[in-house]
């Protein structure tokens, strides 16, 4: 596997000073035999802009320093070099307090991280904490504007030892994220490092933090086993940059560098520090593109369990997201806006079949030969296309091969080999419908492998996990109703409010779902408009009775040492595993019956018949049909939703919520 891995990611472009700075020609990043030349004079610019805001500031401290006077109306072009000739650049370097310009650099994008990364928010604060802990000063930010000037303040005096203190603690006390990668620096609890290649802020980072959301699905989708093995060998290949950095074309400055921060890693003794330390050196040397490479081949290679997912694939984190997770490996989309599928298939078409090839296909579409193939793309069915144009599974599997899904030389069905082609050129495959029916077909194979006497450890995660998506879904639809919003930035501020906890919705565990529906059916039964609303819409007056949320409280105080193997708690015994299983199903066997989990649909067709009555037709989780009169519904094919409706087949002003998890 490493041979191929490193082939695939030699070509990362880092960013390594490699002359010394000067004022006319810039200075140079050289990378194998690609020279990219910056302006200095644009980074101190951005240095002292920021840092003194306006220039009338940097004037006067110059002149402070060295009582040399400078006018003010000069360009920062002409200072520079002015400056230059009157102390030298090692003086005015000093006189900055900077060792370089790598660090002025660093502070300018320190300064943006503070400002625009670290999070500040009704429901989530992340800078201030950190800004308190550095500066020893109480800081109230309204709103983001007045967030600057602290920002800068921080970033241009902070010391990096103190910050390394500081973000470590924070990390521990879940208020910062393990790291924050923002364009070429990394910051975590090894300081500020630059990484070897821009990074694009990943601003959807925001649910809780910015540190890549590969480190997220990994964490998320894989077992622990599994985990251990990718961070393993992510780490693994940057120690090969280490040992061998002209193997990778990099200099033998970086190789050192990547030596020392694993040294840094293997030295922690802090499990949770540890795993912080290694995804910010993970940041620094490997782009995504790296790390779903490096996944995929592991699954291909059957070294580690593939993801669990319900179906052939999931979006992540949202519904509506670009990262796609398949049973067989990771890859992302192109954002909504810029994909064009029927485009690719074209171009995948063109380059497989020669004119002639494809002239009973094409007979009746004019125009010249390219055209007349995309207009054939464009109008039929994809999944028609492959199915009737590519000769078998062998070479369907090559195809995926080559777009990046290894692993696809294990699939034996043609239909999910199409289906993961289509996804991978960018169309959208109607996803899979998974509601409370599927969740409890997986209770009863968790009960039977646990009678079956394999090890309940790995089950038991399995339950949990299941069983905190399951109430996941169910406060997401009462929040949602509760709020009258399904806006993520609202239902994160409303669970903030109700002091459920200051984390995203996301990030929400088995334990704060459970006190969320606790807390919407204590504000139901004392709020005498809310109640009524709340028995017009679901008959009821409250969520779950106080017996069926003690069964839940019960459930989540075996909880631990299940997700979080590392503690001292002991596991439960078999036969205790057997009863929380149990209780669970009784548990889902009553909302299900009950009404009070929603039917999961989804949109089949959006009809309007000869009289001009609209409705749409849509299948639940069962597979049963129903018709929902449009009136104030907007739906969209083939999107999931929850649905609550007083009526069958046909639902009259439902409760409907989109299912964005």
């Amino acid at each position: 596997m490493n041979e191929e891995v490193i082939n695939k990611w030699k070509d990362v472009s880092p960013e390594d000073i490699t002359s010394k700075p000067n004022w006319e020609e810039g200075w140079e990043l050289v990378h194998a035999d690609v020279v990219k030349v910056h302006d200095a004079s644009e980074i101190l610019k951005d240095y002292i802009g920021k840092r003194f805001r306006p220039k009338a500031n940097f004037i006067a401290f110059i002149k402070e320093k060295t009582r040399i006077k400078f006018s003010e109306t000069k360009s920062y072009d002409a200072l520079f070099s002015e400056i230059e000739k009157k102390i030298g650049k090692e003086k005015f370097f000093s006189i900055l307090g900077i060792k370089d310009l790598e660090e002025a650099e660093i502070r300018s994008q320190l300064a943006d991280v503070f400002y625009k990364a670290l999070v500040e928010t009704t429901w989530m604060h992340q800078f201030s904490p950190l800004y308190e802990r550095l500066t020893g000063e109480k800081i109230k930010i309204k709103r983001k504007v007045e967030k600057k000037e602290p920002a800068y303040r921080l970033a241009f005096s902070v010391d990096e030892n103190e910050f390394i203190d500081a973000w470590t603690d924070l990390y521990k006390g879940e208020v910062l994220p393990p790291v924050i990668p923002y364009k070429n620096i990394v910051i975590g609890p090894l300081g500020w490092l630059k990484s070897l290649e821009k990074r694009e802020k990943e601003m959807f980072g925001l649910i809780f933090g910015l540190h890549s959301d590969i480190i997220r699905i990994i964490g998320d989708k894989f077992d622990p086993e599994s985990q251990d093995i990718i961070i393993g060998a992510l780490l693994g290949i940057i120690e090969q940059i280490g040992n061998d950095p002209n193997k990778f074309e990099l200099q033998d400055v970086i190789g050192r560098e990547a030596l020392k921060h694993l040294k840094e890693v293997e030295s922690e003794q802090d499990e949770n520090i540890r795993f912080a330390k290694s995804v910010q050196v993970i940041h620094v040397y490997l782009n995504d593109e790296n790390l779903i490479s490096i996944i995929n081949e592991l699954i291909a290679s059957k070294k580690i369990s593939g993801p669990k997912i319900h179906g052939l694939y999931e979006r992540y984190p949202y519904s509506f997201s670009d990262w796609i997770i398949t049973k067989y490996g990771i890859f992302k989309q192109d954002p909504s806006w810029k994909r064009n599928p029927n485009k690719k298939l074209f171009e995948l078409l063109q380059k497989k079949f020669k004119k002639e090839d494809l002239e009973p296909e094409l007979k009746h579409y004019q125009g010249d030969s390219p055209m007349s193939l995309l207009a054939y793309c464009v109008k039929e069915s994809p999944k028609e296309i492959l199915d009737r144009l590519i000769g078998g599974i062998p070479d369907l599997r090559n195809i995926a091969k080559r777009l990046g899904i290894p692993a696809a030389k294990m699939i034996e069905s043609k239909d999910e080999l199409i289906k993961l082609i289509l996804l991978r050129l960018g169309f959208n495959i109607p996803p899979t419908i998974v509601g409370i029916s599927q969740y409890r077909k997986l209770l009863d194979e968790y009960l039977s492998d646990i009678n079956k006497d394999k090890p309940v450890k790995g089950i038991m995660r399995d339950v949990y996990v299941e069983t905190e998506n399951l109430l996941r879904d169910l406060s997401y639809f009462y929040i949602c109703w509760y709020s009258k919003s399904t806006d993520v930035e609202k239902i994160n501020e409303m669970v903030s409010e109700l002091n459920i906890s200051d984390k995203p919705f996301q990030r929400l565990t088995l334990g704060e779902h459970i006190k969320l529906i606790r807390t919407l059916n204590t504000k139901i039964e004392r709020d005498h408009a809310l109640k009524k609303r709340f028995s017009a819409d679901f008959g009821k007056d409250r969520i779950l009775p106080k017996d069926k949320m003690d069964i839940l409280d019960t459930i989540s105080a075996y909880r631990k040492p299940f997700i979080h193997p590392d503690t001292d708690e002991t596991l439960p015994d078999r036969e205790t595993c057997v009863q929380i299983v149990s209780d669970i199903q009784n548990f889902s066997d009553y909302i299900e019956k009950e009404g009070i989990f929603p039917l999961v649909i989804q949109t089949k067709r959006d009809v309007t018949d000869e009289y001009g009555i609209s409705h749409y037709e849509v299948v639940d989780d069962r597979d049963n049909e129903w018709w929902i009169h449009k009136g104030n519904v907007w739906l969209d094919v083939p999107k999931l939703y929850f649905m609550h409706s007083a009526t069958k087949p046909v639902a009259i002003r439902p409760v409907i919520i989109e299912k964005i998890f």
